[in-house]
């Protein structure tokens, strides 16, 4: 599966029925799509974005079940402040996830 982040959503893609859906049960109004990047971790997503109004990077942990064939249902398991004192031009580019 992949993943992908639009406006308000988490969009999921399911290769084997080349087809898309919403990743059920998350709210996530306020975040900026331009501050923030998913990675998977561990067959979890790790959401990462940057507070600039704060100079935080912030993390949210969302655990994944499938739901039917293409279906998704996502849960929030923490959310923490990983890094302050951001320098005020810092710029989220991309994040890459790495298992041990």
């Amino acid at each position: 599966m992949c993943f992908t982040f639009m406006i308000t959503l988490i969009l999921s893609y399911c290769g084997k029925e080349k087809e898309w859906g919403v990743v059920a049960g998350l709210n996530l109004n306020g975040y900026d799509s331009k501050n923030l990047t998913i990675v998977d971790c561990n067959g979890k997503l790790a959401f990462l974005w940057h507070e600039p109004e704060k100079m935080e990077i912030w993390c949210t942990m969302i655990a994944l079940r499938r739901r039917g064939v293409v279906g998704v249902q996502g849960r929030v398991e923490w959310s923490n402040c990983l890094l302050s004192d951001v320098p005020p031009d810092y710029k989220m580019i991309h994040c890459l996830g790495g298992t041990d």
